[in-house]
């Protein structure tokens, strides 16, 4: 969910089909033009695209997350209440630490920032709020990982999954 340049869909479609979700058109048709055959580029708000999925009764193996800060929450929520991800499934989430500020707005530490920085910092606290509060009856499991990708021999890219949320297979 989430595609911006395709970067992340790119480097997964080395390992499945993909299919990504962004609203711009210039970004939709920029990943269309660049992402391999295995990707399929949908143009939609999230929210829509979710409940439309959820209507015709369909899960997914694998989630990635990366959108705008404040969608993670609603999204997360979309995923879990309509069981969108399939029993042994996998989401991960990109970015919940935020520069580390997510754990700094958490403990009322938050530095002086923009207010856009500190309403994403905001979002994502109670994000992972959510998260635990799932962790806590069992329903996903959580954990924090980095995974590096080599995506060209002259670079090496890193993506940092910050939470990686699984539910659990009894369900």
């Amino acid at each position: 969910m989430g595609t911006l340049t395709g970067v992340s869909a790119a480097v997964l479609s080395q390992h499945m089909n993909v299919t990504t979700v962004e609203r711009e058109t210039s970004l939709v048709n920029f990943a269309r033009k660049h992402l391999p055959e295995n990707v399929e580029v949908v143009q939609s708000e999230i929210e829509a695209f979710l409940q439309a999925k959820a209507a015709k009764g369909e899960k997914a193996d694998f989630i990635f997350m990366d959108l705008d800060k404040p969608m993670y929450a609603g999204c997360y929520k979309l995923v879990m209440e309509n069981g969108l991800l399939a029993p042994g499934g996998i989401m991960l989430c990109d970015n919940v630490l935020y520069r580390g500020l997510t754990a700094q707005h958490n403990a009322g530490e938050l530095p002086k920032v923009s207010e856009k920085t500190a309403a994403n910092a905001a979002s994502m606290d109670a994000f992972l709020e959510l998260v635990r509060a799932d962790t806590a009856v069992n329903k996903v499991q959580n954990s924090s990982s980095r995974v590096f990708f080599g995506l060209s021999r002259s670079s090496l890219h890193s993506i940092e999954f910050d939470v990686s949320c699984r539910r659990r297979l009894e369900e």
